[in-house]
Order: C-alpha cells, then structure tokens, then sequence
C-alpha cells in the first residue's frame, strides 16, 4: 500500500475536523547504524519476529516477508540496484524483479523502512521522511564503499525517496521508479499534517482486522502519512531540477493515487539524459516532448484486465500470491474466514482493474500482478545494461 485510496482519504479527512478525537504528534525515535548489511538484516529480523502482530500461523514466512534480504548473483559484475519499498508495504514487494536482475549480474539489496515490517502503531514512533531516506541514504552509501555501481530503485514512496537521494547523489548511477508518488490525485493530502496535530488514525488497527496482512498493513496512523508527505515535499524539491542521469520510470495511465500524468510531464522536462524512458500502461500513448516512451496497452480483453493498478506493476503473473491464481487463493474460507470482496461471483464474471475502475459495467476487483512483466523485465534489463 503506498498510500490509502483517495476517496477514502479525501472523505476521512474531511471528517477529521468534525469528530472527535485527539492525538499527540510524535518525533521518530533515532535507528542504531549497524556495522553492515548482514548485521542490519539480522537485527531487523530479530525486531520483526519480537514486535510483528502476525496475520497468519506462518510466522517464519511473514518474517521473511517483511524483512531486508539481499539477492547476490552467481557472475557479478560491479552493478547493484538497490529498493525502497512502498507505504505500509515490506521489502517482498521486488522479489520477481530481483530474481531477473540478479540472473544478469546484478546485486540487489533491499532496506525496510522504520515502523514498517512489524504493527501499524510502530508508525506513530518511529516513522518520518527523513527517518526512511537515512535508512537508504545509509545502505545506497555502504554499497559504494564496498565497490559497486549503485542504482536507487522504489516502489511509490520507496520512488520518492530515491528521486530525492539521487539527486543528492552524483555518484548514483540512475534511477528506476515504479509507480513514484510525489503527486497524487487529490489536493486534500495538503491537510494530512494539519490534521495530524488532533487525529492519530484514520482508521484503528482493531477497526482494520488487526492492521497487518502477511505482506503489508491494513491501515496507518497519520504519522505514517505525514512521513509520506515529506517524501512527495522532498521529491517535488529535488524535481525542479534537471537530472541528468538516466532514469527508467514505469506508470499506469489509471493509477488510483499516483497523477502519472502530471509525472510523466514531470519526467520529460527533469529527466534530461537520453537513455531516460517511460513504460506507460494505458488505454492511449501520451505526448512527450523528449521522454521516450514505451507503451502498453493495459485494456487486455481476453484476460478480463481493464486498467492496470498502483501495485500491479511489481509482480510477475506466476507469484503465488499476486499473481494470475491470487483471486482464488484469496477465496478459500480455511485461509481466511472473514468474507472476501465478490468471492461468491465465478471467475468467468470478474474483470481486473485499477481500484475504483468502473467503465464498460463489470464486476472488477483490484488487478494484482502485471501481465507484462516479461516485456517489462527486459526493458529494465536493457535499461541497466546501458542500452
């Protein structure tokens, strides 16, 4: 989750200021620097396996899940890429793409974000813009020391921040951003730290089934969303500039959060390099003046998609969670007990789209996986290789 769905957070704000509550703001408590990575990953393995409310009885999974790991290839040759993943999302998000990555030589690592990987309220302590860019500012700088050619790469927020740390950055190679957020589709994101000066959640952890699935967070409190605000003030900052290092940008024209319009028309005029493209998924190519731009059609008939979601981008079509058969598993009662959104509709009636798609009078649940992945997978191999 990079963000909650824009409706809902437009409505919930607006009501913020009109029901009670109160909550006091908190300042993120300052992160121990671990002497390496491998450090790193065993100490946050041992706060996520001590403090993680877990959703399943598979405990040694949704460690895994949610903490940092790193993907070493068998022929390294210099490069490493290196993820920050998504608001309330964990570092599983870049599993399918690493694997190809890691195939082609390239080292990935990946951080998590504190307040991430364990329970919603660890936010309210932990969780800040500058907090979340120390992490990676820290790692991206440790694989420099240790000799390798670094690439910043993220998932909405994780996009973010990257933006903001390669621009700080001559050194880093370029940059891969997969759905970045520093716009989003509606203004009232703008009252998110007003609002946080009265109000704690939008939603409650016990309002939200206990605030955790395996693999994200169910809801956030307003200090996670702050957090995400500084990210976008941050981004926009370091975007008014001309970046002049190559940069691969993957958008879904019907993006729910993100205005990848707007990011597109960012990216043409920041992102000045000539190797710099844009992976478009949508329904018609837009008009770029220097940006290069690779276009996918995300209206796939055949196989019921309609519109390509937020976090469809990241996951290949066989991920046993995310991908073509999620639907299903999703679905079994003695996975989850609690009724799932039109479980009882057959899979010949149901159409995928981004959240809130609504065109052409279907049933639609959320698209979870990108069919593209392969074409897409090549592209940000290409990207990599310098082509």
């Amino acid at each position: 989750m990079s963000l909650p769905a824009p409706r809902l957070l437009a409505c919930a704000l607006l009501l913020l200021f009109t029901l009670a509550g109160c909550g006091t703001p908190s300042v993120a408590v300052e992160e121990k620097t671990p002497a390496s990575y491998v450090e790193y990953v065993e100490e946050t393995r041992a706060m996520v396996a001590r403090d993680r409310r877990f959703a399943t009885a598979d405990h040694q999974s949704e460690i895994d899940w949610n903490t940092p790991w790193e993907m070493r290839p068998e022929h390294p040759d210099g490069r490493a890429v290196l993820f920050a993943h998504g608001l309330g999302e964990g570092p599983w998000t870049f599993l399918d793409t690493a694997k190809r990555l890691a195939e082609d030589g390239v080292l990935v690592r990946t951080v998590l974000l504190p307040g991430h990987g364990t329970k919603p309220e660890d936010m309210i302590a932990r969780s800040t813009g500058e907090a979340w860019e120390s992490v990676v500012r820290r790692e991206k700088d440790r694989l420099k020391k240790e000799g390798y050619r670094v690439w910043l790469a993220g998932f909405s927020t994780g996009g973010n921040i990257a933006v903001t740390l390669g621009a700080e950055d001559p050194d880093v190679e370029g940059l891969l951003l997969f759905s970045p957020a520093p716009y989003v589709r509606t203004n009232l994101v703008g009252l998110v730290p007003f609002a946080s000066l009265f109000f704690e959640w939008l939603r409650t952890p016990e309002e939200a089934g206990g605030g955790t699935t395996a693999f994200r967070y169910r809801t956030l409190p307003m200090t996670g969303l702050v957090a995400y605000c500084d990210t976008m003030d941050h981004a926009e900052e370091a975007l008014e500039k001309p970046y002049r290092k190559p940069v691969l940008t993957v958008l879904s024209e019907f993006d729910s959060i993100v205005d990848t319009e707007r990011m597109l028309e960012t990216a043409d005029e920041s992102f000045l390099n000539p190797r710099s493209r844009t992976i478009w998924y949508g329904d018609e190519t837009p008009e770029t003046k220097v940006m290069k731009v690779i276009s996918l059609p995300s209206h796939l008939e055949k196989e019921h998609i309609r519109s390509f979601s937020h976090l469809s981008v990241n996951f290949s079509p066989e991920n046993p969670h995310y991908g073509r058969g999620a639907r299903a598993e999703w679905c079994r009662p003695e996975n989850d007990p609690r009724p799932r959104f039109h479980c009882e509709i057959p899979e010949s009636e149901i159409w995928y789209g981004a959240w809130g798609e609504e065109r052409d009078g279907h049933v639609y649940v959320r698209l979870t996986y990108n069919p593209h992945f392969e074409r897409q997978t090549e592209e940000v191999l290409a990207f990599l290789r310098g082509k």
